[in-house]
């Protein structure tokens, strides 16, 4: 990519490999690109698949000699051993985050396994080189700039962004629904409280939406969290809580934005989980306060 990265997206670092009966398949969480100075990463090619996700800016992807306009919320992809260049001549102001994987057939015979449907697709070239994904994909930003409790949890978040960058190619001939392993339950629990952090959860809407009955779903975050549901919304909530306070906002103001119906309610959690009070928090770290 660019030469310049910004940072990595995983606090906990991220990559693995999984397999199954028909394909073999390695992915590594990239980091986040700038193309400033200079604006261009050239011309290049390399053995893997490259699946970038533009989070800001304009530029242009060349692929086999095809130029691809980008703008904020494309989903693109660069297919191994083929000359590519991503640049912003332009604007110098296209920022990325991309993911970088390899696939690996390993039978045709095998009965097909959740996830596949995908992975055929892009290994066959069924899908599409760029597509608009802003709305499927921005909720996952913050999710992928937590810390996790272990490596298992991340790559969870990790898996779930890959597939649903993968099914924003495909289309809806693959999509991601069919995956009901525990690890896609998890990601999916883990989606839906990143995007309801502001909401009270309710257990029942969460389980029919990730599909797991109310049992399951607790012992898969404590098996794979070592947490309960409960403390797991709390340190959501308390991972968006504490730089809102480092911001200026007023108690009242986060409280407010993080759907407690009384500030008090807050503090309380905001003590549970840090081990001080919002006012406390905003002393100890006035010299990080942002103007």
């Amino acid at each position: 990519m660019a030469n310049v990265v910004l940072s990595n997206p995983m606090k906990t670092p991220c990559e693995f490999s999984h397999n199954t009966r028909r394909y073999a398949w390695h992915l590594r969480m990239g980091g986040y690109c700038h193309f400033d100075s200079p604006p261009t990463n050239g011309l290049h090619r390399h053995g893997y698949y490259e699946c970038c996700f533009v989070l800001d800016g304009t530029g242009t992807h060349t692929h086999e000699s095809v130029v691809y306009p980008l703008k904020k919320g494309d989903i693109f992809l660069s297919k191994p051993d083929v000359l590519h260049e991503i640049s912003s001549w332009d604007t110098q102001d296209l920022q990325l985050l991309f993911v970088a994987f390899e696939i690996n057939r390993l039978g045709d015979n095998a009965a097909a396994e959740p996830g596949d449907g995908l992975l055929e697709a892009i290994f066959t070239d069924k899908h599409a080189m760029i597509r608009t994904a802003q709305h499927k994909l921005m909720p996952y930003l913050t999710m992928l700039d937590r810390n996790y409790s272990s490596a298992k949890a991340a790559q969870c978040v990790v898996e779930a962004f890959f597939f649903d960058c993968l099914s924003c190619l495909v289309g809806k001939q693959a999509c991601r629904s069919e995956r009901d392993e525990p690890q896609d339950q998890l990601g999916r629990i883990i989606r839906y409280v990143e995007t309801h952090v502001s909401q009270p959860i309710k257990v029942a809407e969460l389980t029919r939406a990730v599909g797991i009955s109310e049992r399951s779903m607790r012992r898969l975050i404590q098996r794979e969290l070592g947490c309960t549901l409960g403390e797991l919304v709390l340190e959501r909530r308390m991972q968006y809580a504490g730089p809102q306070l480092l911001m200026h906002f007023k108690v009242e103001e986060v409280a407010e934005r993080m759907g407690y119906p009384y500030p008090s309610q807050l503090t309380r959690d905001f003590k549970r989980y840090y081990g001080i009070s919002p006012k406390a928090y905003q002393l100890k770290h006035a010299g990080r306060l942002k103007p």
